[in-house]
């Protein structure tokens, strides 16, 4: 029984400072592109995947404070492998990728390859609403603000 809530709290811990890589995949432009894959590698093993939705933007959880490298790669575009991204034991660690699109022109597929580089600026990921906090949110509709105030 000791042994069983040890490991039970061990576990706890390890899912509780769980951390993430998340951002958004964009083509050359500032259009994001829906279904990119993203995987995420730790020492050559694949420890998570994702695809991006249909803004570009993507979560890739629970991952454990470390080193990895983020393969990004996209139908009809080049693929792009960074590496050397950390993961710190708090927080999570932006990557926003820009994909080539591999024009008629241009068959050949090509992997870019570059180094993770902390960003000055960090993006703010879309903000994520469950149905009832939509509705609280101030707008600038004045019948609605009206009939809510009625209503009470």
């Amino acid at each position: 029984m000791k042994q069983t809530i040890t490991f039970l709290l061990l576990l706890l811990t390890i899912v509780t400072n769980a951390q993430e890589i998340s951002g958004r995949i964009t083509d050359s432009g500032i259009e994001g592109i829906e279904n990119a894959t993203i995987q995420v590698f730790q020492n050559k093993i694949r420890v998570g995947t994702n695809t991006s939705d249909y803004d570009g933007y993507y979560t890739i959880k629970p991952l454990v404070p470390g080193i990895y490298e983020v393969m990004i790669t996209s139908l009809g575009c080049d693929t792009l492998l960074i590496k050397s991204v950390p993961v710190g034991p708090t927080g999570r660690t932006t990557i926003n990728g820009k994909l080539i699109k591999i024009t008629p022109g241009n068959y050949k597929p090509s992997l870019r390859v570059k180094n993770w580089k902390k960003p000055i600026i960090q993006e703010p990921l879309k903000p994520n609403f469950v149905d009832g906090e939509r509705k609280v949110l101030p707008n600038n509709e004045i019948n609605d603000t009206i009939i809510s105030k009625t209503k009470h």
